[in-house]
């Protein structure tokens, strides 16, 4: 039974709970959140589940973001994340409203890295954020209800149940396996 302060599992993340094992001294239940995007037919299903796809400028030219996208979405992708840490905001609002345009064409969403106003601009459907980003209020002030905020939570539990409170729709804890 789940504790009445915990979260309860959503959508998405839901299957996760079953690959959780419980049982080690230094294990803890999983904080997941429940997400304001569960439809009326199913509220289990908030669109977040299937397979992500997070870009990196660092890894690949600008030039093929969208083609790479594009790729992805076709091998199954249904969400992609947007991640670029430079300062070119006029290359980065056009490659967003390209993915944003590319992803709305094959049903799938578009999450923007640590920048609100970016995924504001752009048509986004959400935003994820770290440590280092606006707060999770401010997403939802300038993105509004309906859009998806993600909070990193740097494998850290106390963060992850902060950031559900907070009214996050998902938590991510990191890699489980080196890449």
């Amino acid at each position: 039974r789940r504790a009445p302060d915990r979260p309860r599992i959503r959508g998405a993340v839901a299957s996760r709970r079953h690959r959780h094992r419980h049982g080690s001294e230094n294990s803890e239940p999983p904080v997941l959140c429940e997400s304001r995007r569960a439809t009326a037919r199913d509220p289990t299903d908030t669109g977040l589940s299937g397979l992500d796809v997070v870009t990196d400028a660092g890894l690949q030219d600008a030039d093929r973001l969208t083609a790479s996208g594009e790729a992805a979405l076709d091998g199954g992708g249904r969400l992609v994340q947007y991640r670029d840490k430079s300062t070119d905001r006029p290359r980065r609002l056009q490659q967003v409203r390209e993915l944003a345009g590319l992803c709305a064409s094959r049903d799938a969403l578009l999450i923007v890295n640590d920048d609100i106003r970016l995924a504001a601009d752009s048509g986004a459907a959400g935003v994820h954020l770290g440590r280092e980003d606006d707060a999770i209020e401010d997403a939802r002030r300038l993105l509004g209800d309906e859009a998806i905020v993600g909070i990193s939570c740097y494998n850290r539990p106390a963060l992850a149940r902060e950031a559900a409170a907070k009214g996050a729709d998902y938590v991510a804890f990191g890699r489980f396996f080196s890449s």
